[in-house]
């Protein structure tokens, strides 16, 4: 793989520096981890476009934690978030982190990157998405902030307008349950799971939130569903429970993704959310 004559490769060793480049000469391929590079350019030869490398920038590095937030460096790589406690890493998102599975891979890839790329693997946007976490796009004179939902159009490509993405900020201790798997269907070739999260203080149940999650960013969660727990006690009684699963699956029939699956696929996402919710009694 080689890159054409008129292009070039920066390695820029501060943020402004990267995003005075992206001014001058739009449009570069920014490298970040490089673990998705090679599926980006399959077999190409020659790469008609600037490469940005973001390796030397110590400020995308970073990790902040106060008692309300996680700051997260877009630079920062999987393997080193997978390292910290729970007192550090929500318990969800290191199990979102987790899926990927193989720590060679997370050991260069980003968390950033992860965000950006297409999905081959189950992206922690998933679960970013879920607890409302928001991203910082910095440019040349500016910057803003973007929740993660809004981050792709509906396409699934990233909306970055000559921007650099530079922090990623998650809410904490909102959720005192999490729950996040991931599963590989083989003969669907079909990657699938689940995000549950629970806030429940006192036996009470104050908010809830329970998605099934399938390749591509495609999410199906019925918030009138999890309404109806919020402000129940926990445990919540069998004919309840049943109910409830009832009405997410009736929902979850007229949705795209339900016929990406199949029985089996629909009842292992069903019975996890009936284990989440019954591993709610432990409060």
């Amino acid at each position: 793989m080689r890159i054409a004559a008129d292009r070039k490769v920066f390695q820029p060793k501060s943020l402004n520096d990267a995003l005075a480049i992206i001014r001058r000469r739009p449009g570069p391929l920014v490298f970040a981890g490089g673990s998705e590079f090679q599926n980006l350019y399959p077999g190409e030869p020659t790469i008609d476009r600037d490469i940005l490398a973001l390796h030397n920038i110590e400020e995308l590095k970073r990790i902040y934690r106060s008692d309300r937030m996680l700051e997260i460096g877009s630079m920062v790589t999987l393997e080193r978030l997978s390292r910290f406690g729970g007192d550090v890493i929500p318990k969800g998102f290191a199990e979102a982190i987790l899926t990927l599975p193989h720590a060679p891979v997370r050991s260069i890839a980003t968390i950033g990157g992860n965000l950006l790329v297409h999905p081959r693997y189950f992206s922690l946007a998933h679960y970013l998405t879920m607890v409302d976490a928001s991203v910082e796009l910095k440019r040349s004179g500016g910057g803003r902030w973007l929740p993660v939902m809004r981050l792709r159009d509906g396409d699934n490509n990233p909306q970055l307008h000559q921007e650099l993405l530079t922090k990623i900020r998650i809410p904490v201790n909102q959720w005192n349950h999490q729950n996040f798997r991931r599963f590989y269907s083989r003969e669907r070739e079909l990657d699938y799971g689940i995000c549950a999260l629970a806030s429940v203080h006192r036996g009470i149940i104050e908010d809830i939130r329970i998605a099934y999650l399938f390749r591509g960013l495609l999410r199906f969660q019925n918030r009138n569903s999890d309404s109806q727990l919020i402000g129940r006690r926990v445990p919540i009684p069998e004919r309840d429970l049943r109910n409830y699963i009832n009405q997410v699956e009736a929902g979850w029939a007229a949705h795209p993704s339900y016929a990406l699956g199949d029985d089996l696929v629909h009842r292992r996402l069903l019975n996890l959310s009936v284990w989440f919710i019954h591993s709610l009694n432990n409060s």
